[in-house]
């Protein structure tokens, strides 16, 4: 199994060998056929684009939080919209304010720019990704937020626990969540 060779450090020829890898890969780079001028002839271009992005991300990823096939699709998910953000911009730099207020993760709000890393030119995809993200959390109702926020620092049956919610109940807010995350298409984040 893939999963427990790839912890941190560098990526194995293993890695590039995993035909459920190479299938993720193609698949999205097929998504993008037809968005922002990508046609049937760019395939090849954007599986390689893809590749290199999944490669470089590898050095970050651990076994311990996840199979790397869910955090391979993550990290095709920011490349493929990577590319389309360059294809569509025509190479215009897109600036992000690091003022703008998040929430923290305790309850508070703070400013973008404390909670990013330092490592900024390969994450700048990681802020666009927390942009919409606080974007859609901001949307939803003060319940369903009240999950997300107990979900960053506890188990399932912890927080539905302190929110005073069955497990069943909490699922299903959970299954809420998710819908309106896919309906804002962000449905494959890491």
């Amino acid at each position: 199994m893939v999963q427990a060779k790839h912890g941190g450090g560098k990526p194995s020829a293993e890695l590039l060998a995993d035909p459920g890898l190479a299938r993720q890969v193609r698949r999205k780079a097929l998504e993008l056929v037809g968005r922002a001028g990508f046609g049937p002839g760019n395939v090849e271009d954007l599986e390689q684009e893809m590749w290199l992005d999944l490669v470089r991300a590898m050095r970050r990823y651990d076994p311990a939080q996840g199979r790397v096939q869910a955090y391979a699709s993550g990290v095709l998910e920011i490349a493929a919209r990577r590319l389309v953000r360059e294809r569509v911009g025509n190479g215009r730099l897109r600036t992000v304010s690091q003022s703008i207020p998040v929430h923290d993760g305790d309850g508070g709000i703070t400013d973008l720019g404390s909670v990013l890393t330092r490592e900024a030119p390969q994450d700048i995809e990681q802020a666009d990704l927390a942009i919409d993200m606080e974007a859609v959390m901001n949307r939803l109702p003060p319940d369903l937020r009240a999950v997300c926020g107990k979900l960053k620092e506890k188990c399932p049956a912890q927080a539905a626990r302190e929110l005073g919610l069955s497990l069943w109940h909490f699922q299903r807010k959970v299954d809420r969540i998710r819908r309106i995350f896919e309906a804002a298409g962000l449905g494959d984040c890491p």
